[in-house]
């Protein structure tokens, strides 16, 4: 008789949020790549972001040039989680803008 084998799916491990503070007040998202230390140029950075894997609030972006606010999360899923805040400890402009304001920037 055979046993029924019972496959469990692992879950992905969730990476932690990290801050990463800056002094202006805004960052390109390739730079900020750069300044978190997941890329080493900013090819590398482009290359990353326009294969899909960076998600800006939730959401793939392939804009290398999109201004990332103090307030605003970063992830590159199973990698990094990164949470922008601004030099002086506030959360800046990001504090409850909307979706649809933000697409503008």
């Amino acid at each position: 008789m055979k046993k029924a084998i019972r496959r469990v799916r692992a879950r992905p491990k969730q990476t932690e949020l990290q801050p990463v503070e800056i002094r202006t007040p805004h960052i390109k998202l390739d730079s900020l790549l750069k300044l978190a230390g997941l890329c080493m140029t900013g090819g590398e950075a482009k290359a990353l972001i326009l294969s899909g894997a960076v998600r800006v609030e939730g959401e793939v972006c392939q804009m290398r040039g999109r201004k990332i606010l103090p307030g605003m999360t970063v992830e590159l899923p199973g990698q990094a989680r990164l949470r922008v805040i601004a030099a002086d400890g506030g959360q800046g402009a990001h504090n409850g803008t909307d979706a649809a304001q933000l697409s503008k920037l």
